[in-house]
């Protein structure tokens, strides 16, 4: 792709800038070394996508630089160039890290399809790890949320659970202090309700003091805009009631205000204040996120009557988006958690499963594959056979997946289809090996629907079956794979049912 970094080093001088200039013709940035110290000091200088490095260079042995640069960089892809390659050489390489192995002379055709093929890896492989990135920060998000509904959901009075609340806060976002103020009745005035640490707290903070909106106008704005605001004890343009409350807080530093929102009404306003100097916003976004979680939280527990409906849309939200983002991972696989949700719903429905347990099961087949997160990338990317050493923590995804699932009691049914869905009917499956009914049913149904999705659906290597012969395949696996009953009545089925369901999950 134009603009990246590739670094030639080649100490055939002739070799080393034709390719360059090949390269810059091709869009890329190009930097020339002619021996393995050029080479090292540019790497430390500067970052690098991808090299193409030659075996034999006059001071190093080409293989030292490439594990140089892999131990510096490990997402740099490296292509190694020779004349004088054996089998051991290429087959150390990629166990070095090597992208690939490109014979002297040069064909231009080959480095060039070789260098796209590297640095698509490399795009991919980033893009899983943002991927992940937001999937943990869901998690916790999640976790969060759902604490915070554990709390509003007890027998303690409004002021207790804001106070835990408010503590929360401090503890999780490892800030200086936290209060937690509420619209009064004229709407003209917030009422600090709970503040956290209350030892030595300032008049300006303590609870029960009143905050005119007339004259603190950045709260009217984060109240009538509904959005959060971020502010620094050393940028001009704050607002002049910002100095109280960061005086308040013991010294300079930075504030957020986050509106506590009820069906699209502010309620009240979260203050959190950091008292300590930073170069940059102590307040990341991940941390703006989860104090507007929490301050979702905290609505609740003020307009109790909107626990119920408040709590199942946050939560329908965030599977969804949980899901989205597990998809995201592996390109083959759009989509997938949706089809595979509405196969397991339609069979659980045709077996009767009760109407009570049907949320569950739907949660545990979005999110049965949740535990891969735990998986390094080294294995879960891995383009070829898996080791035996590597086989053993693949296989550990559903136990990751459970434990996950087990801090999320709102999702404890989910966890049978998460910790058994690797399981098959003969006792052969993974983690446990469990045989026959000892599987729970929802996750012996679930078993059939992920196959049948997986058949069905296009991959990288392999184009789909057709429904005939995923239908024969499944029926072929009753008694070893699957449930002989989940079988059965998966084909009494009729093919436009699952045809609509996968027509649906596209639209997701």
């Amino acid at each position: 792709m134009p603009n990246d970094t590739v670094l030639v080093v080649d100490d055939d001088q002739a070799s080393c800038e034709t390719l360059g200039d090949i390269l810059e013709l091709q869009g890329y940035s190009v930097a020339l070394a002619r021996t393995g110290t050029e080479a090292e000091s540019f790497v430390l200088a500067t970052p690098v996508n991808a090299a193409l490095l030659d075996l034999r260079l006059p001071d190093r042995n080409g293989l030292e630089i490439l594990r140089f640069i892999k131990q510096r960089s490990p997402e740099t892809e490296v292509l190694m160039i020779s004349g004088y390659a054996t089998l051991a050489s290429a087959i150390e390489a990629m166990r070095d890290g090597a992208f690939g192995y490109v014979q002297k002379p040069v064909n231009v055709e080959e480095v060039l399809s070789g260098l796209q093929r590297a640095l698509e890896r490399q795009r991919m492989a980033r893009e899983i790890r943002q991927a992940n990135a937001e999937i943990r920060e869901r998690i916790q998000e999640l976790e969060l949320l759902l604490e915070t509904t554990r709390l509003v959901s007890s027998s303690l009075e409004l002021m207790d659970v804001l106070q835990l609340l408010a503590k929360q806060m401090v503890n999780r976002l490892q800030v200086t202090l936290c209060h937690i103020s509420v619209l009064e009745a004229d709407s003209a005035h917030l009422n600090i309700r709970a503040t956290f640490p209350v030892r030595e707290v300032a008049w300006e903070l303590s609870v029960g003091r009143r905050i005119p909106l007339d004259t603190t106008p950045t709260y009217r704005r984060v109240l009538e805009g509904r959005e959060s605001v971020v502010l620094r004890a050393d940028d001009p343009s704050r607002p002049l009631e910002a100095e109280e409350v960061l005086r308040a807080a013991t010294g300079a530093g930075s504030i957020l205000l986050v509106p506590m929102v009820v069906k699209n009404r502010a309620v009240g306003v979260v203050t959190v204040l950091e008292a300590r100097q930073w170069e940059r916003s102590p307040f990341t976004q991940e941390k703006v996120n989860l104090c507007k979680a929490m301050a979702s939280g905290a609505a609740i527990a003020i307009e109790n009557v909107l626990l119920f409906e408040d709590r199942e849309r946050a939560h329908l939200a965030t599977l969804s988006a949980l899901a989205s983002a597990l998809d995201a991972r592996e390109r083959e696989t759009h989509a997938h958690s949706a089809r595979v949700q509405g196969y397991t719903l339609t069979l659980a429905r045709t077996m009767r499963v009760p109407e009570a347990e049907l949320k569950a099961v739907g949660a545990g087949a979005l999110l049965h594959d949740v535990g891969k997160i735990g998986i390094q990338d080294a294995i879960l990317l891995k383009p070829g056979a898996l080791t035996d050493e590597e086989w053993v923590v693949m296989r550990r995804h559903p136990l990751i997946g459970a434990e996950i699932l087990k801090r999320l009691t709102h999702l404890e049914g989910a966890r049978e289809i998460v910790v058994a869905h690797q399981e098959r009917w003969d006792g052969t499956g993974y983690p446990a090996g469990l045989k026959a009914t000892a599987i729970p049913l929802c996750a012996r149904i679930f078993a059939v629907a992920d196959a049948f999705d997986a058949m069905t659906s296009d991959r990288p290597y392999r184009k789909k079956m057709a429904y005939v012969d995923a239908r024969k395949e499944i029926a072929r696996c009753a008694g070893t794979q699957f449930d002989p009953e989940v079988v059965k009545i998966f084909l009494t089925i009729p093919a436009e049912v699952w045809a609509e369901i996968e027509r649906r999950a596209q639209t997701v």
